[in-house]
């Protein structure tokens, strides 16, 4: 199965998905478990508006289910501790963003 649409969206080739506490997980080839402990250890009240979470080279891609302010500690070049490690949200936007930004909308200025 190609996943090209997602590739767009997560900007890095998506080879699997998981899902976790209803949180859609993009894995790119190196399939990075610990994003999953980033997903389990978010605020509920984050994880609630979190549609999807990719990880690439020690950067979080964040796609976000509303149009709501995103949570100030997710937002892009934010560094976010996972373990012993320091992630870079590198993306943080909403699910409509991300569509848009990967395939632009010919009326997307009269939206």
């Amino acid at each position: 199965m190609k996943f090209e649409k997602f590739n767009e969206i997560f900007d890095f080739p998506v080879c699997f998905f998981g899902s976790l506490d209803g949180v859609l997980i993009a894995y790119d080839q190196d399939e990075d478990h610990r994003v999953d402990i980033f997903v389990s250890r978010m605020r509920k009240k984050h994880k609630k508006d979190l549609f999807a979470v990719g990880e690439r080279k020690g950067c979080l891609y964040l796609i976000w289910r509303g149009n709501f302010p995103i949570p100030e500690s997710l937002t892009n070049d934010q560094q976010v501790q996972i373990g012993h490690d320091s992630w870079t949200v590198y993306q943080s936007e909403t699910l409509y963003a991300a569509i848009l930004r990967a395939k632009p909308c010919p009326f997307s200025s009269q939206i």
